[in-house]
């Protein structure tokens, strides 16, 4: 079975908006069902699993904070966002990450789902309000696209066709 080529043609998304170009160059990458998403990323390049991790962490953190993103993402996305936020030059977006992560009990908050849920249900008001004080890290997707464009320049073979 052959892998997917997941890029795009550059002459498909020239006269986009902003957002509707980069949802156009990550969202071939989208999967149906969550359960499918690190399989499809494998299969994508690597300047696709940064666009997809960190619009994906900013939209969770958007629609309900760290917490919710924590409670509902696999672990495996907060380490791909963290480390594409790093990759691109977002220090903050990728130091909020690490801290966040230093809040929790490694052990319970990096097991099973139901484990982590029940683990974060118990989780401490302290340290509830320091995750929402990281929270606005991620807020505002548009201030990374100037970031996401740099990257796309400089690497324009993991988006595009040739």
């Amino acid at each position: 079975m052959p892998i997917p080529d997941f890029r795009v043609q550059r002459g498909d998304v020239a006269r986009l908006s902003e957002d509707a170009y980069f949802w156009a160059l990550v969202e071939p990458t989208w999967p149906e069902d969550g359960g499918t998403a690190r399989l499809r990323l494998q299969m994508a390049t690597i300047g696709q699993r940064i666009l997809y991790s960190t619009i994906l962490l900013s939209r969770e953190v958007s629609n309900g904070g760290l917490f919710h993103t924590f409670w509902n993402q696999e672990v495996w996305i907060w380490a791909l966002a963290q480390n594409s936020f790093h990759r691109l030059g977002a220090m903050e977006q990728s130091r909020a990450l690490l801290v966040a992560r230093d809040l929790l009990d490694k052990r319970r908050a990096l097991g099973p789902l139901d484990a982590r849920r029940a683990y974060l249900d118990g989780l401490p008001k302290k340290i509830r309000h320091r995750l929402a004080d990281l929270d606005k890290a991620f807020y505002n997707e548009e201030r990374f696209y100037p970031l996401y464009h740099s990257y796309i320049t400089a690497h324009p073979g993991e988006f595009f066709r040739t």
